[in-house]
């Protein structure tokens, strides 16, 4: 009777130990598989963030090349400072993203050898795409401070221009007066001239006709006078035409 307690209470004792050393085991199996679905789901997360990191620096080439074909082909500074800004917001996005996977990575208990190198090397892709942008940045401020110097030099060439042409429209005013008063003077002196030949003219008729000359002699001086009263109507006299026609008709 002792004995079959003693089997009893052994078998009792036997059980006890091996559910506590399954509810043991079951623990860690529970722990572990817990760790692999963390370490899975990390996994997965760094897969997606590298596939998001590798868009973003693909559109930060293609934007970067993008404004470099539109600075040769001719762009606003305002237009290029606006897609320079989104370029940068790509870039500091990605830096982000690579921040967080490193940081990721080191938390990481798994084996994360390939992601620590592909986060290495989208970094040194980035950082060349970086500088590339960088250099191109400090090519369109060259640019454009050189242009800002050429509109200096065509600013000074315009306002020189507008003064020699102010000059010239001075001058022509000048030498157009000076010309009006030439005309006059001209004109005056033609008219005297004019007046001169007309009154050698009559003196010659009156001569002509008040003296007795020998009939020759008459008309010789009446053709005189007829060439003077000619030159005075070239010079405008008009009362110079009368006479012409009256003389003429007498010689």
């Amino acid at each position: 009777m002792k004995l079959k307690l003693f089997t009893i209470t052994a078998g009792i004792a036997a059980a006890a130990m091996l559910s506590s050393c399954n509810v043991e085991e079951n623990k860690q199996l529970r722990t572990t598989v817990d760790s692999l679905q963390s370490e899975l789901q990390t996994s997965i997360e760094l897969a997606q963030t590298l596939n998001d990191v590798g868009v973003l620096i693909d559109s930060i080439d293609v934007s970067r090349n993008s404004l470099s074909l539109h600075m040769v082909e001719g762009t606003s500074y305002a237009n290029y400072t606006e897609r320079l800004n989104d370029i940068n917001k790509y870039v500091k996005q990605t830096f982000d993203k690579l921040a967080g996977m490193e940081a990721t990575i080191k938390k990481s208990k798994a084996d994360n050898r390939f992601y620590a190198n592909t986060v290495k090397k989208l970094k040194q892709d980035l950082e060349l795409s970086t500088a590339q942008l960088a250099a191109l940045q400090e090519e369109v401020e060259k640019v454009r401070s050189e242009n800002s110097e050429l509109m200096l030099v065509v600013k000074h060439k315009d306002e020189e221009l507008f003064e020699k042409t102010e000059i010239i429209k001075l001058n022509q005013q000048g030498i157009a007066s000076l010309q009006q008063k030439v005309d006059g003077l001209i004109r005056e002196a033609s008219d005297s001239q004019a007046e001169s030949y007309f009154k050698q003219a009559q003196a010659l008729e009156t001569a002509a006709e008040r003296t007795k000359l020998a009939p020759r002699k008459k008309k010789a001086t009446q053709q005189e006078a007829l060439e003077l009263y000619k030159l005075a109507a070239t010079l405008g006299y008009s009362e110079a035409e009368q006479r012409i026609t009256a003389l003429s008709e007498n010689i």
